[in-house]
């Protein structure tokens, strides 16, 4: 029975609700699947110029392809995708995200600056242990949901890395901020998006004038215009966060000694970590 083709006959149906917007490689329109009363996003490949059809086409199915390959509470998730590789044509069906994006959200909400900066560097920081570069970091594609929550959205232009030559600067997008050195020597790695988004927190809090952020420090580093001077990735910075959120917890003796007989316990029956393991 292996390598039989299993063919699904049943066509989906799905409403249209509305358009969300338009971009260089086509429409995303919001539709609701009737059968599970839920709302998705549909992204319909279709280019503005028609003569880029086919030349483009593949991009849109690496795109489809590592959306696939992630998986992430701060990451837009793909549900499925429908290719018509002979009309160079296709759509992908995501995750609807419900709220604003994080410009408009900070704006509305500074007191939520930390959060949103810490959800945002897991965010990338998974990317980046997947060796996906997004490419395209700008406050529509940041989203966070009515409930808080962070979610990078639009990999177009994202690339999966596998080779030093990847890390050639192979784009160029009208970023409102000062190109950093990185560009000089035609260069685009995990430490360049490190600057992007540390230049876009950095903008928000200048421009809605908010004082109580509490990783200066940090966000200083990730904006220095040379790669040698900048913090060198996002891992580091998730650890960082996640260092001074211990640190602000305070335990009692209790919890101290029940924590200390535990982790006894668990050291006492592990033989061997993985190298590839990963603390929270």
């Amino acid at each position: 029975m292996s390598g039989k083709l299993i063919e699904f006959i049943r066509q989906r149906d799905y409403v249209l609700v509305k358009e969300l917007g338009e971009g260089a490689w086509g429409k995303t329109v919001l539709l609701q699947d009737l059968d599970i009363d839920e709302y998705l996003v549909c992204k319909k490949y279709a280019p503005y110029d028609e003569s880029q059809r086919e030349k483009l086409y593949q991009n849109f199915v690496r795109e489809i392809k590592l959306l696939h390959q992630l998986f992430h509470r701060n990451v837009v998730r793909v549900f499925n995708y429908y290719l018509y590789p002979q009309q160079f044509s296709g759509y992908i069906l995501m995750e609807f995200v419900q709220g604003k994006d994080v410009d408009s959200y900070l704006k509305d909400a500074p007191e939520e600056i930390n959060e949103a900066f810490a959800q945002t560097i897991e965010g990338f920081a998974y990317l980046e242990s997947a060796n996906v570069l997004h490419r395209d970091i700008r406050p529509r594609n940041i989203l966070v949901r009515d409930d808080g929550t962070v979610k990078i959205i639009d990999l177009g232009f994202g690339k999966k890395v596998t080779a030093p030559a990847d890390f050639n600067k192979s784009i160029s997008i009208n970023w409102p901020y000062p190109p950093p050195a990185d560009f000089n020597e035609g260069r685009y790695d995990f430490a360049t998006e490190v600057y992007f988004v540390g230049k876009l927190f950095e903008k928000i809090i200048q421009d809605y004038g908010i004082f109580d952020f509490q990783h200066w420090g940090t966000l200083q580093e990730m904006c220095k215009h040379l790669p040698a001077e900048r913090v060198a990735s996002f891992a580091n910075i998730a650890q960082r966060l996640r260092a001074q959120r211990l640190s602000e917890v305070d335990f009692t003796p209790t919890e101290l000694d029940s924590y200390r007989s535990f982790s006894s316990c668990l050291r006492d029956h592990i033989t061997k970590i993985e190298a590839g393991a990963k603390y929270y």
